[in-house]
């Protein structure tokens, strides 16, 4: 329905003898019961070859259609929060401990759910959808994190005994 619609605007717009290279179609809650069509003019860029001859810039042709901008948004933010509650436990599966994962994060020491994950989609919320280069790294720098403060950790698990070994 929105492709016919679009093709039908533009034909109208041709009729006029307005031509159209680039035409988008958006569906959006209005108001009212009308539809909103905004137009712009590109004027085309003279180029000049190495002879000094003007020559027009190449254009192209572009239609776009996005059904329902609220509701896309709408069900983009929900799968986006699907996805990455998935990740997020996932990862506390592995880590087990609220408190190390508050470190990793480099948040205040919390039990907190909400807070953990509002943390851990604002560090790693590109999670939900991106790349696969985008996602190891993304995934390197967690675990390079939890490296580090497992390490910590351990270093400080070892001191306390080694003093005690001192002490004897």
């Amino acid at each position: 329905m929105l492709s016919f619609q679009l093709e039908r605007l533009k034909e109208i717009l041709a009729d006029n003898g307005i031509e159209a290279d680039s035409t988008t179609i958006q569906g959006d809650n209005l108001e009212a019961n009308f539809i909103k069509i905004e137009i712009s003019e590109d004027t085309p860029e003279r180029k000049f070859t190495s002879k000094g001859k003007k020559k027009k810039r190449e254009r192209f042709k572009v239609n776009c259609i996005m059904p329902n901008s609220p509701f896309i948004q709408e069900l983009a933010t929900k799968l986006a929060s699907e996805r990455l509650t998935e990740i997020y436990l996932e990862f506390m599966k592995k880590i087990r401990n609220k408190k190390l994962m508050s470190d990793i994060l480099g948040i205040e020491e919390t039990s907190n759910d909400n807070i953990l994950f509002k943390a851990f989609a604002e560090q790693y919320g590109e999670l939900w959808l991106t790349t696969n280069e985008k996602e190891q790294e993304l995934f390197q720098q967690f675990k390079q994190k939890a490296i580090s403060v497992l390490d910590k950790y351990l270093e400080e698990e070892k001191a306390p005994r080694e003093t005690e070994e001192e002490i004897k």
